[in-house]
């Protein structure tokens, strides 16, 4: 068990990416979790949202 003790932890971490708005191009920020968002992302040049539990396409 000891091999895969960081594992879990390391899947569980919540990390920033930036990802291209799919309106405009602009890059918005996204926190990604297990390769799902967490909570709602808004682009702040066209206001586009990216809502949460969306498969975060990196």
């Amino acid at each position: 068990m000891g091999f895969f003790s960081g594992c879990m932890d390391a899947r569980s971490m919540t990390s920033i990416k930036e990802v291209k708005c799919p309106k405009c191009s602009a890059d918005i920020e996204v926190f990604v979790r297990d390769g799902k968002t967490v909570g709602e992302s808004v682009c702040d040049n066209c206001g586009y949202m990216i809502k949460e539990n969306q498969i975060a396409q990196l």
